[in-house]
């Protein structure tokens, strides 16, 4: 995990970079991964999927990453306009019990939500074992995201959807700046480089609303989840009358039904027709 680390003085002056940590005064060049842009990115994901109500399970709040890793959340929910929740947020401490034990008490919730990121894979997978427990499958009815990409993540069932660690592309770059910079810096605060954390994509995130969900009604009969009661339902519109059908000389290329848009305005109105209008296909 990214943190603060103490540098000692050296007898004499060694070209030296630190990896996966930093000192305050910038004494040493020091490459970290992006953790703020890497929480945003994996929140960010599971709102481009529909979801709105997004909990997260982080680590110990002391440590670096985990402070980045929930900024990067919360940064995520404010860009898209979602209300932050504290009630969604447990921490845990990047094991595997700790993420079953945040899972159940979430799903313990009134309102529980539909995805969860969680701030490492060990936590994940303890979530997976929690949500297997309540029967609720991952992906079909709440989506997951972990952060490490660690090799388990390809053994899940669904595969998880994680953020990598740059460690590989963190040494290139230590090398690179040993080779080319170290020769010629001379200032006194060195730069503290973030690199990206790439997302993954797997199987463990699906569209909010296609898995359990609040009661919904059909106008075809009510239609009432386990342990609802005394639900009304509600006034059916109108039925739409049935489409005009093309006239006889309408050509070949013409559609049958008018293309309908958002809303169910028709696309692709011709003037002077009387409001029905006929699209190329």
């Amino acid at each position: 995990m990214t943190r603060e680390a103490v540098a000692r003085r050296l007898p004499r002056p060694v070209p030296t970079v630190l990896l996966n940590c930093y000192i305050e005064d910038r004494a040493l060049p020091a490459v970290v991964p992006g953790q703020l842009a890497g929480g945003q990115a994996a929140t960010q994901r599971l709102i481009r999927a529909g979801h709105r109500r997004i909990a997260i399970v982080n680590g110990e709040m002391w440590m670096d990453a985990a402070q980045d890793r929930f900024r990067g959340y919360r940064r995520a929910l404010a860009t898209a306009d979602i209300a932050f929740d504290p009630d969604l947020v447990r921490e845990g401490n990047w094991e595997y019990a700790s993420g079953a034990a945040a899972t159940r008490s979430l799903l313990a919730m009134k309102d529980p939500p539909s995805a969860i990121f969680f701030a490492n894979d060990r936590m994940a997978v303890g979530g997976y074992a929690a949500l297997a427990e309540a029967g609720l499958p991952v992906s079909a009815d709440i989506s997951v995201i972990g952060y490490d990409d660690q090799p388990i993540c390809q053994e899940l069932d669904p595969p998880l959807t994680s953020l990598v660690l740059p460690h590989r592309e963190m040494g290139q770059w230590a090398i690179d700046w040993l080779r080319h910079e170290a020769p010629r810096a001379h200032h006194s605060k060195r730069p503290i480089v973030k690199l990206d954390c790439p997302l993954v994509e797997r199987e463990s995130v699906d569209p909010a609303g296609e898995g359990w969900a609040a009661p919904t009604w059909s106008c075809r009969g009510l239609e009432e989840t386990p342990g609802s009661a005394a639900l009304t339902r509600p006034a059916c519109p109108p039925a739409l009358p049935a489409p005009p059908t093309a006239p006889a000389h309408a050509p070949r290329s013409l559609r049958r039904w008018p293309a309908r848009g958002r809303g169910g305005r028709t696309r692709g109105r011709r003037r002077g027709s009387g409001g029905r209008g006929w699209c190329a296909s």
